[in-house]
């Protein structure tokens, strides 16, 4: 009878053992669990905010920077920050394309409005997505930015469009 006793007694100490690791680690368990659904709601939400900005970055891009209504979602109007990237970059193509002679001036005055129309306008677009941090981590929220910088498009124009402002900045008439 003792030997039956003490196989009983093994087993119940056993069953203890493994109760007090499932209080130990059950609230380890639950902190992970809900760590994972928070990293994973913050990825998301990191995707979506970039989604969006580069979404509104290309379409002012597409449009000369400027917002339309018809083609750009609300959130766009309020997300983008023109950004003069100056003329020092036009000055320095004219530069290494004529040098320093005397037709510096003429093609200079020619191509200097182009270069700075082409190269002279872009937009800082930054779009914001809220999370809510768990109960667990304090409850606020957190907001995550996506943020795109993109060279804005040309004005769309006409041959006769571009032949007469070339000429209104030859000509002094």
């Amino acid at each position: 009878m003792t030997a039956a006793l003490s196989r009983y007694r093994q087993r119940i100490r056993r069953r203890g053992a493994a109760s007090a690791e499932a209080v130990v680690v059950l609230p380890i368990f639950i902190v992970l669990f809900i760590s994972l659904f928070y990293v994973r709601d913050q990825v998301l939400a990191k995707q979506a905010a970039q989604e969006r900005t580069r979404t509104c970055a290309w379409l002012y891009s597409w449009n000369n920077c400027q917002f339309d209504a018809e083609i750009m979602p609300a959130e766009c109007e309020r997300a983008s920050t023109e950004v003069p990237i100056g003329a020092d970059a036009a000055n320095a193509v004219t530069q290494k394309l004529t040098g320093d002679g005397f037709f510096n001036d003429i093609v200079s005055g020619m191509l200097d409005q182009a270069l700075k129309a082409a190269l002279g306008r872009a937009t800082d677009v930054k779009i914001s997505h809220e999370v809510t941090m768990p109960t667990l981590y304090g409850g606020k929220t957190q907001a995550l930015t996506g943020e795109y910088h993109i060279a804005c498009n040309l004005k769309p124009t006409t041959a006769p469009q571009v032949a007469k402002d070339a000429w209104s900045r030859v000509s002094p008439f």
